[in-house]
């Protein structure tokens, strides 16, 4: 005789309700605590799920590539501010160039 017990993992009231889409996202990516009224749901995810650790050993390697990818994002904008920088200095210094070469051609038409 086998006796099949089953735990109801829902609230007495219905169904575990989900937390809302950033709270959610914050409890996968970074392991953050949710509201009180949302701690069956929690359970629920804990407890049934069976890839619960693998879900967020794969969000953890997200966060990380996508740090990775901003962090070249950023040297890649450095980079373009730094060339938009250096093309600005070099035409700052043709034109300093040009003008100092006016003047000495001012100067030497002025002494001939």
């Amino acid at each position: 005789m086998s006796l099949d017990l089953k735990i109801s993992m829902s609230r007495p009231g219905g169904p575990a309700e989900r937390p809302p889409v950033l709270r959610l996202a914050a409890y996968v990516l970074f392991g953050t605590r949710v509201p009180f009224r949302h701690r069956f749901w929690v359970r629920d995810d804990v407890l049934r799920s069976r890839f619960y650790r693998t879900r967020g050993a794969a969000a953890r390697l997200v966060m990380v590539f996508l740090a990775v990818e901003v962090c070249s994002l950023g040297l890649s904008v450095l980079f373009a501010l730094t060339r938009i920088r250096v093309r600005a200095l070099r035409r700052a210094v043709i034109v300093a160039e040009d003008g100092r070469r006016a003047a000495t051609r001012g100067l030497l038409h002025r002494v001939s």
